[in-house]
């Protein structure tokens, strides 16, 4: 009967294990989807049942071209419905050339427009220029996929020089890790600069 008891013991704890490796696993390929990460202020569509006031969200750009955000960064990771989604392709962002006060600070707003969607204009802002200027170019990257490779074209093949590369001319860690794992449509999907 001990036995019996510390042998269900020990499977529960396997279990347990098992099941904390594969949500660990999870986590880590959901964290090479991340082109960029950020909290932004957004401005509430207003009208009857919503309020027009800026709130905080977390605003996550993904390698399958999608701009999410949501409440508290973990809810991406747990994989909860965002309170927000939008297609980067056919985007456009407009960063304002003035300053804006939210909560008591001075925060850079943006404009994001979205073609397809009824209500389809946002109104955010970033608390500092930088980073406001990194989630715009994050943004512009992922709608501006510049490559396809097939599926047949092993990893180490790829030339990965040309990717889009951070200011101390080495490629994103995102980018680098996002190379050989995103599969979609049986193509491998990779982000590039776009030649102008």
């Amino acid at each position: 009967m001990y036995d019996d008891m510390m042998q269900d013991l020990l499977d529960k704890q396997r279990r347990a294990a098992a099941r904390a490796e594969r949500i660990r696993q999870r986590r880590e390929y959901l964290k090479k989807r991340i082109i960029y990460e950020c909290w932004v202020y957004k401005k509430g569509e207003g009208g009857l049942f919503h309020s027009s006031a800026y709130r905080k969200r977390y605003f996550i750009v993904t390698v399958d071209q999608h701009l999410r955000y949501y409440d508290d960064p973990e809810c991406y990771y747990q994989e909860v419905m965002p309170n927000g989604e939008l297609s980067c392709i056919g985007m456009q962002c407009l960063g304002v050339y003035r300053e804006v006060t939210i909560e008591g600070n001075v925060c850079f707003p943006f404009t994001i427009q979205v073609k397809e969607e009824k209500s389809n204009i946002r109104h955010c802002a970033c608390e500092t220029h930088d980073e406001r200027e990194k989630l715009l170019a994050s943004m512009r990257k992922v709608a501006n996929v510049c490559h396809t490779v097939d599926v047949a074209t092993p990893a180490s093949d790829l030339d990965i020089s040309d990717l889009d590369t951070e200011d101390d001319g080495s490629a994103s860690d995102s980018c680098r890790a996002s190379l050989a794992h995103e599969v979609r449509s049986e193509r491998v999907l990779f982000i590039g600069t776009q030649s102008q």
